[in-house]
């Protein structure tokens, strides 16, 4: 009977491993953006929670079964969570490097499109620019490429300014990227 129980609640964390390691590959992917949005806020909360919530029921259940479970094993969790919440404290974009990475290597990308839609105004609509899915809007020379949500109303993405820096405005929040490129919260 003890075999039985150290082989279910061996595969029972590993199975809590695979959905740590998925729900830790959905954060990074989210948090590679320009903005996290509530969603993504309470997909990264909630699972965070869950998991450990899961995770302490089986490390109780596997010590009191006297099964043994191999470490690695018991450290995948942890370790996911305890990287989701150092990029929640010090990751938030643009400071993110992952958002940082993705921007460089779209930069390119974003700058033709960027130089296109200064002449001829973009159609509506959502498109694929670089490793981004934006929304384009120009205004007085600038160039937003939207690209996601930040927080509950607001949207966060890149403006490119060629014409210098952002005129301090209220309602909207720029961080430098380098150049002409700059990181928008409206």
């Amino acid at each position: 009977m003890r075999a039985s129980a150290s082989v279910h609640g061996s595969t029972s964390l590993w199975v809590l491993d695979a959905l740590a390691g998925a729900w830790l590959l959905y954060v990074l992917v989210a948090f590679s953006g320009a903005g996290v949005g509530l969603v993504t806020g309470l997909v990264t909360g909630g699972g965070g929670l869950a998991l450990a919530a899961a995770w302490v029921w089986l490390v109780r259940a596997s010590a009191s079964s006297a099964s043994s479970v191999p470490r690695l094993a018991l450290a995948v969790v942890p370790a996911a969570c305890l990287l989701v919440a150092a990029l929640l404290l010090f990751g938030r974009p643009p400071h993110n490097p992952l958002f940082r990475a993705r921007f460089v290597v779209s930069r390119d990308e974003l700058a033709q499109t960027a130089d296109g839609v200064l002449v001829y105004p973009p159609a509506p609509g959502t498109r694929r620019v670089g490793l981004f899915r934006v929304d384009l809007e120009t205004r007085d020379g600038e160039v937003r490429f939207l690209t996601d949500d930040c927080g509950a109303r607001k949207r966060c993405g890149i403006s490119y300014l060629p014409t210098g820096r952002p005129a301090p405005e209220r309602r909207h929040a720029y961080s430098s990227l380098g150049g002409p490129w700059y990181h928008l919260a409206e």
